[in-house]
């Protein structure tokens, strides 16, 4: 169900066959010409987590950064 189900902090790990993503690490994987990877804070958290389709989420970060992450971007095995 959505809104996303879990707390959402900086702990945030979205968890996949065993393998977790923190939340900054999630944040420095957006392609985004507007990200900054070097510039993201530590306590960085998603304010919001929706499905885009079947192949992404639309994540809006407390930053006020928006990234539309593919699937496969990380989650293993996801084409």
């Amino acid at each position: 169900p959505y809104p996303y189900p879990y707390p959402l902090t900086p702990d945030l790990q979205l968890v996949r066959k065993g393998r977790a993503v923190l939340a900054r690490a999630l944040r420095r994987r957006c392609r985004s010409p507007a990200n900054q990877p070097e510039a993201i804070p530590d306590d960085i958290y998603p304010l919001d987590i929706v499905p885009t389709g079947n192949y992404a989420v639309s994540i809006r970060w407390s930053d006020n950064h928006m990234s539309l992450l593919p699937y496969a971007s990380f989650v293993d095995g996801w084409s």
